[in-house]
This record gives structure tokens, sequence and C-alpha cells, in this order.
């Protein structure tokens, strides 16, 4: 196992001393952060496994409930857990390096990081004990002027060894479920349409109001009486999305929650379903990319940076910044044009 190296053109067509770089062993990508900043990356991950041969092993070293996505879609061969306490002696100089991990980084001929390592001391441990290519990643991308999407920026590690991102987004749909985890997927005849809600997200600041989210169902039943109701919600939403099931039921909405799955379970029913509404959240950015249309309000963050940039997803964005600015009629039009599109008629 080994690394060659061949030139290759840059994006512009023009021959310059960047190296396309064929890994024939494997890649590790290491990459905390949460669902959304680890969504933003995968485009990256794809661009790795489509430029590189097929056998060539991608790994990553990551938070198991995302990791577990990127594994479902295919775009990893391999995860472990960030979440392992050895680990924290690579930010130390000096450190009793953990012997597992020694070995674990030696056994990798590319190495890309987009851990916070300002001083280097991880960049300088992991060397230490591998011969592997070290590149080093952008920890959170930056909202300064010129405004590049997120994904954008994180693939520019890979322009060091001649691979560019075709696109910034990424096309997730699990294949490789359990059979026990695909059945059921919905008991509901598929007579109207199906839509998927996920009204909270990890800051109080991007949350839209409770209220506000009724008003657009409200009005997307009042054209489609029959219409599926399918909610989501997040570890950070569980102590507060009972209120919202109660609203639901006063206004005699049917709906079906979904909680406590797997995320790549969650991706494959939303991707399921008809239009997808939320704030911005990582599980937006997650429906996003199963390629179901989308709705997803913008508050205080940067659309042009943070926005999901899949087709088929509308972003409206606050014009005052707070999410408070945003119009129910705006939303409830816009999601009612996109269920047109899809050929639903009014039930």
């Amino acid at each position: 196992m080994g690394i060659f190296f061949h030139p290759c053109p840059d994006p512009n067509g023009l021959f310059s001393c960047s190296w396309f770089i064929l890994v024939m062993g494997k890649i590790l990508i290491i990459r905390g952060g949460a669902l959304g900043d680890f969504i933003l990356t995968l485009p990256a991950v794809a661009a790795l496994r489509q430029a590189l041969p097929p056998e060539t092993l991608i790994e990553i070293l990551g938070y198991e409930p995302f990791t577990s996505v990127a594994k479902a879609c295919g775009l990893a061969d391999n995860a472990r857990s960030i979440e392992y306490g050895p680990l924290a002696g690579f930010f130390h100089p000096d450190a009793q390096l953990d012997p597992g991990l020694k070995n674990f980084f030696a056994g990798f001929s590319l190495i890309i990081s987009y851990l916070h390592d300002p001083s280097g001391v991880f960049q300088t441990n992991v060397t230490q004990c591998s011969k592997a290519l070290l590149l080093q990643g952008p920890h959170r991308p930056v909202e300064t002027q010129p405004l590049i999407p997120a994904a954008k920026q994180l693939a520019e590690p890979l322009g060091k060894i001649g691979i560019y991102l075709e696109s910034n987004y990424v096309n997730l749909w699990p294949k490789n479920l359990p059979e026990r985890e695909n059945s059921g997927i919905s008991n509901l005849a598929r007579k109207a349409p199906r839509v998927a809600l996920h009204p909270g997200s990890g800051s109080p600041r991007k949350n839209w109001s409770w209220e506000s989210w009724l008003e657009v169902v409200k009005g997307i039943q009042k054209v489609h009486p029959k219409m599926e109701l399918l909610v989501t919600s997040g570890e950070a939403e569980m102590e507060r999305i009972e209120k919202f099931y109660e609203l639901l039921s006063l206004s005699s909405i049917p709906f079906q929650p979904l909680a406590n799955q797997s995320l790549a379970v969650a991706a494959k029913k939303i991707g399921e379903c008809d239009l997808y509404l939320g704030n911005d959240s990582g599980i937006s950015h997650l429906a996003a990319a199963t390629g179901v249309p989308a709705i997803v309000l913008f508050g205080p963050s940067e659309p042009k940076v943070w926005a999901p940039q899949n087709p088929g997803t509308v972003i409206l964005q606050s014009p005052d910044k707070t999410m408070a600015g945003i119009e129910s009629a705006a939303v409830l039009q816009n999601a009612l044009v996109l269920l047109q599109n899809e050929i639903l008629p009014s039930c």
C-alpha cells in the first residue's frame, strides 16, 4: 500500500503544481461538530469517493449518530466514535499517546482533520505516529465577504491534492438499512400528500414559533384535508415538543411523531414525504439531502453560507434577521406551490 502522485490540471484547465493523489490504502476523515456541520462536509467526502479508485477505503472518525448516515448511504466504509477518552491526549504536547490510537492513525495514507487545532498540537502528535499525508480543514466556515457556501469552504483541503467539488451538496438516500428498519415506514394509505415538519432546532434563536407552524399546517390541511403529517424532533426539542403535539391535537390535526430513531431511518422516512418544512437545523440539511422538496427558514444565520444547496430547496430568510420577521403567508404559499409541483391533487 502506498501513495502515488500524478500531475493534473487545475479547475481552469491550466496545468499547475497541484497533484492528484491516488490512495492505495485508507483515508481517514476526522469531523466533529453538529449534524449540519457534518452533512456540509459530506460533499467533500463524496468528491473523494468519486475521484479515487473504488477499492480505496474511507473511514470517518466522528459522532456515531452522524457517521451512521454516511455509512448507510455508501459514502464511508467504516466509522469510529470520536468520543473516545484517550483521543484527548493528542491535544496535549508531550502527552503519553494511546498505543491503540497510534496504531489506528498509522493505518492510513491520507488523513483530513476538521478538528479545532489552532496550535497544531493534534497534527504534530498524529504525524509522530503516522506517515499519512495530513490535511487540515476549517473547523468552522466563516461568514466574511465574499460569502462562500460552507460546503465549498470545507472542501478546500482537497484542492491540495487536485480534487475539487462538482457541486456544493450531496444526495443522501440510505440504501443499507436493515430490513427490519425498512419495514413499516408508514402505515397510512398514500392517498394524500405527506408532509414532514421539524419545528425545532439546536438554538432557540433559529426557531419559528409553534403558532406560526400551526398556522401553516392548518393552511395546507385546508387545501389537502387528508394530508399526512410527520412531526420530527431531535434531542434538543424532546422537552418542548409535547407542547406542539398538544397544539396539533387541540386543532384536530392528525400526525405521526418521529423521535428516538436513527438518523438513517429518519432520512428514509423524511425522504419518502412530498414536502419538508423546517428551521435552519441539521435535520433540515438531512432532509434537503434526501431530495424531498423542502422549505427551510433562516433568521440570524447567513443562508448564503449555511443554507442547503440542494435543488428543490426553497430558502426563506427573515428580512430583519429574526424568526418573527417571517410571514406565515409566505411559507404557506411556497408550500402549496411545491405540493402542486408534486402533482398531488387536492383531496
